[in-house]
């Protein structure tokens, strides 16, 4: 049988007992280490390369979700299952992004996170169901966020574009207007007409803006 080496990581040494005691019960899995705090879970999956790490959310000195991603970049092939006693959407977005391939609630009984676990070994990515519906509305959300987005642009003139994404590159005015042949009080102009099509402020904002509707990225900035 093919054993699966979990690290437990949770500053409650009550929690992480009970929890090595539980899943020790199971034929398996096997325990290769506990950490109370991410640096510490850091360097034990950098040594022990653990199949699955079992992450808490709250740790002291830090957020599992930003650990997350120094856990996956030590140990490329461990799977992260975050535990928390919280869904709040924020916290599942950074843990998503942060590379997690799951997020169970500290409810969930001893047998379902097994089977949990299981599954994210085989390489699925496993949600609390109450978390599953907040990751599908958040989706929603962006969809929607998109599509306002992208009608805001085709209000732009084909002139108004063209200033959108040279600013959104970090040009200057004057490299603006060199580049288009035009004079700095028309691309001023332009741009005061962007800001209120688009509802920015600032060049800072046109440059979010585009970062955010992927018509350009920070590396180009």
């Amino acid at each position: 049988m093919e054993t699966v080496k979990l690290l437990i990581v949770d500053d409650h040494a009550v929690f992480r007992e009970g929890l090595r005691a539980l899943l020790e019960m199971e034929e398996d899995f096997t325990v290769i280490g506990e950490a109370s705090r991410g640096e510490e879970a850091v360097a034990l999956a950098a040594q022990q390369s653990p199949d699955v790490i079992l992450l808490d959310l709250h740790l002291p000195d830090g957020s599992g979700a930003q650990f997350c991603r120094d856990l996956r970049r030590v140990s490329p092939n461990s799977k992260v299952v975050i535990l928390s006693a919280y869904d709040d959407d924020q916290e599942v977005s950074a843990a998503l992004i942060g590379g997690a391939s799951g997020y169970v609630l500290k409810t969930v009984g001893g047998g379902r996170l097994a089977d949990n676990i299981r599954s994210v070994y085989r390489g699925e990515v496993l949600l609390a169901p109450s978390v599953a519906a907040k990751v599908v509305q958040q989706l929603s959300r962006l969809q929607e966020e998109t599509s306002r987005q992208d009608e805001a642009l085709d209000t732009l003139t084909p002139r108004e574009r063209e200033v959108f994404f040279l600013a959104s590159r970090g040009m200057r005015n004057s490299e603006i207007a060199d580049k288009l042949y035009l004079s700095e009080k028309t691309i001023k102009t332009h741009l005061r007409n962007i800001y209120n099509k688009l509802n920015l402020t600032s060049k800072a904002d046109l440059r979010l803006y585009a970062v955010r509707s992927g018509l350009s990225s920070e590396s180009e900035h």
